[in-house]
């Protein structure tokens, strides 16, 4: 994945776009992963074409990926939670792992799990023509 690019996958049935920036004096760059096409669950759930999934940074060789994620409900607003993980070069996808928020009534988060989908993102390039 070369610098300041922006790269189709595919996760959980829903199109995404992930932009990556360009590395810091750190050997970090930023990576934000947004929906191009989301899935009609996810699009009732509120996510939108340009709504942020995922926003954090890499490291130069992909074994490192933190940051920020966010869960989709219905009328709430996108509930954050920390995830880390890695890019898998040999299988082209990027894992992420965290306890993910739990929702109450209404848009009241009442804790965090780490059983479930949301505890763990897969996001798979997609092949080029």
């Amino acid at each position: 994945m070369s610098a300041h690019a922006q790269i189709q996958f595919h996760h959980n049935g829903s199109y995404m776009y992930i932009l990556l920036g360009g590395y810091n004096q750190n050997g970090y760059r930023s990576i934000e992963i947004t929906y191009d096409n989301p899935r009609p669950g996810m699009r009732a759930a509120g996510a939108r074409i340009g709504s942020v999934l995922f926003h954090g940074v890499s490291t130069r060789d992909g074994r490192m990926v933190r940051g920020i994620a966010y869960i989709f409900k219905a009328g709430c607003a996108p509930a954050p939670y920390q995830v880390e993980g890695r890019y898998e070069k040999h299988t082209s996808r990027i894992l992420l792992y965290g306890a993910y928020p739990v929702f109450g009534q209404g848009c009241r988060v009442v804790g965090y799990s780490t059983s479930g989908h949301n505890a763990r993102l897969s996001f798979e390039q997609l092949e080029l023509d």
